[in-house]
């Protein structure tokens, strides 16, 4: 079948920032370059003329990943895809221990969840599974 993308709809904080640089203080370890999450390519705004929130898709195709994001306000993600959901790969960079393995994540359509990123920063990268197809 053909491959289709992996929408996410959030709800996020206001917008800022510029792009940045992380060095974790394990040695050996390396820095990681990264932006805010509305400088990606792959967040696309939706709406931002709300008070206190911004409304972005996430599209991201099957093979594709994104630049590795900061997310500094919390976030209600729903996947709107009609597919029946989505197989990404979480990698995430923490402060103290720099990045970490790859973590699966499994999206189910429609199914809210929150990510609360005020007190911790969220940076990472997602890549979509090939599978989603």
């Amino acid at each position: 079948g053909a491959l289709r993308p992996v929408l996410l709809a959030s709800l996020v904080g206001l917008l800022g920032g510029c792009p940045c640089m992380v060095t974790p203080a394990i040695p050996g370890q390396k820095s990681i370059e990264f932006v805010e999450w509305h400088q990606d390519s792959l967040h696309t705004p939706l709406c931002d003329s709300l008070q206190n929130a911004r409304v972005y898709k996430g599209e991201i195709m099957p093979g594709q990943e994104t630049l590795f994001h900061r997310h500094k306000h919390d976030t209600l993600y729903i996947t709107l895809d009609d597919g029946g959901g989505a197989d990404l790969l979480n990698e995430v960079w923490k402060e103290g221990e720099g990045l970490q393995p790859p973590i699966r994540a499994e999206i189910k359509t429609g199914v809210p969840f929150l990510m609360q990123h005020e007190n911790q920063h969220l940076i990472h990268r997602i890549s979509s599974a090939i599978a989603n197809k």
